[in-house]
């Protein structure tokens, strides 16, 4: 089948294997929920409940969607393989179903951006968040990169303190609290009972009370279907493991009653026991398939009322925004490029969602201008930071604080309209007549019908280039420590150091 026989909009179809030909004509990118690649030889993915979406767009060169393919279906297992033909110019795409199956696709050529397609795929979807608490648009702090498996009660209540004054008030203990030992790196042997270890948390309650005294919340990392063979659950429950053993590991089956119960119990035993917040849901994705998440996620919401849960970014797809929670980036310790390119993808295809940016990490002689391009990028999901607070400056921390008070002071505007590069070549948001961009190379963009637009530099250089309107005159440039460098009428180039910012106003600001 053709794509060109495919209607645009949506198409009832069946069968179980579904090849169509898409012309390599105006087209450089191939972009899915997982990344884009340019043009490659060949591209193979797969989707269903716990992993991915089933969307596929071919994009030209300035972004736009040349063509775009979509199952309609979230809770499917769908296997694509997408193969060149170099004789005919064409790409192959071979969709798998498991069985024989009606089935919706989307499909269309419309030429817009790539964010209005996936928009219109998720209208078709039909798939709508619930409400979310202002808690989950609060920025994080999580331990795993700062400490690893050696978590431990007297550091989290350091470290949280710390957080606090910088001012992120959701706080995440990481893998590590469920046993004793320092741990080995790679290794999930001793997953699966979920016992809180009384050497590293003697009283993981306390740590909770004293968090909430300091209007923080707490959330506990679990892996709730992954069971490794030092733990007793895997011989109690071995009957309902499924998958190939790896890393020491076998994977509860949440299709099957008696795991299901089992996990949910456990998850709602330590959240009454340690008076939680809520928990970092992790390895979802790595479930052989599927079946029966969905009675999992129901299961979620009845574990305590407005409790905060967050989704790593392979399983934080369509099918899960039923269960309410916040979606974070794949891991990316160190990049902050990588790190943005995630989060803009993650935040084009779930925008009602809180995104949240994988935590924000760098080493420890890392120079301050770079440390201020991991958070202008942020300031536009919500920012999460993972290193020891203990051991950072007064600069760092001064960074660290500024960048998230500008979140919290512009976060209405933050979080309008988004705007984007794949690449994260840029990034923007806007609300009104008032916008806010991040450069992170060299870009031309065009501002219209603005009365402000603050530009954060993100490049590599300390001067930019831009056009605005004609209306916005005044011009205020502030240093990477936000104190005010210079204020004056707007003219090219704009001198502003890296990890700086400018403010333009319109004629009618005093200068």
């Amino acid at each position: 089948m053709e794509l060109k026989n495919l209607k645009d909009g949506i198409n009832l179809i069946e069968g179980k294997k579904f090849i169509f030909e898409v012309p390599i004509l105006d087209v450089a990118i191939i972009f899915t929920s997982s990344g884009y690649k340019r043009l490659p030889w060949g591209y193979e993915f797969e989707t269903g409940p716990h992993k991915g979406i089933p969307l596929i767009l071919f994009l030209s060169r300035d972004e736009r969607v040349r063509f775009a393919i979509g199952l309609i279906e979230q809770d499917r297992h769908l296997k694509v393989k997408i193969s060149l033909n170099e004789e005919n110019g064409n790409y192959k795409i071979e969709m798998n179903m498991r069985k024989k199956d009606k089935i919706h696709i989307y499909k269309t050529e419309d030429r817009n951006s790539w964010i209005y397609s996936i928009k219109e795929y998720r209208e078709a979807v039909g798939m709508n968040p619930p409400q979310f608490p202002k808690e989950a648009y609060e920025p994080v702090f999580c331990s795993w990169y700062g400490i690893h498996h050696t978590v431990n009660q007297n550091w989290c209540l350091k470290n949280a303190k710390i957080a606090k004054e910088l001012g992120l008030t959701t706080f995440i203990i990481d893998d590590g609290w469920f046993f004793d030992k320092r741990g080995k790196w790679g290794s999930y042997a001793q997953t699966g009972d979920w016992m809180v270890s009384k050497k590293k948390f003697p009283q993981m309650i306390k740590l909770a009370r004293e968090l909430r005294d300091m209007d923080m919340r707490l959330l506990l990392w679990i892996a709730p279907f992954m069971v490794g063979k030092q733990s007793k659950t895997y011989n109690n429950l071995g009957s309902h493991l499924i998958g190939k053993e790896s890393y020491g590991v076998k994977w509860l089956s949440p299709a099957k009653k008696k795991a299901l119960n089992y996990i949910l119990d456990k998850m709602n035993s330590l959240y009454n026991e340690n008076k939680l917040d809520g928990f970092k849901i992790d390895f979802v994705d790595a479930l052989p398939v599927g079946d029966g998440l969905l009675d999992f996620y129901k299961g979620l919401p009845k574990i305590g009322k407005n409790l905060l849960f967050e989704f790593r970014q392979n399983y934080a797809n369509l099918f899960g925004l039923q269960v309410g929670a916040v979606y974070r980036g794949f891991d990316t310790p160190l990049d902050f490029e990588k790190n943005l390119e995630n989060c803009i993808r993650l935040r084009a295809f779930t925008p009602d969602v809180p995104t949240h940016t994988d935590y924000i990490y760098w080493h420890k002689d890392e120079k301050l201008e770079n440390i201020a391009k991991h958070m202008i990028f942020s300031v536009f999901f919500v920012p999460t930071i993972s290193i020891d607070l203990e051991k950072l400056t007064g600069e760092v921390k001064n960074i660290i604080k500024n960048w998230v008070g500008f979140h919290r002071q512009y976060r209405d505007i933050l979080f309008g309209d988004f705007d984007a590069s794949i690449d994260g070549s840029y990034l923007g948001a806007r609300k009104g007549k008032k916008a806010i961009y991040a450069l992170y190379k060299p870009v031309s963009l065009k501002f219209v019908n603005l009365k402000e637009l603050y530009i954060l530099n993100g490049t590599e250089a300390n001067k930019i280039y831009l056009e605005i309107p004609d209306d916005l005159k005044v011009m205020e440039v502030y240093n990477r420590d936000f104190t005010l460098k210079s204020k004056k009428k707007f003219s090219n180039p704009v001198q502003v150091e890296q990890g700086g910012f400018v403010k333009i106003l319109d004629a009618d600001s005093p200068c």
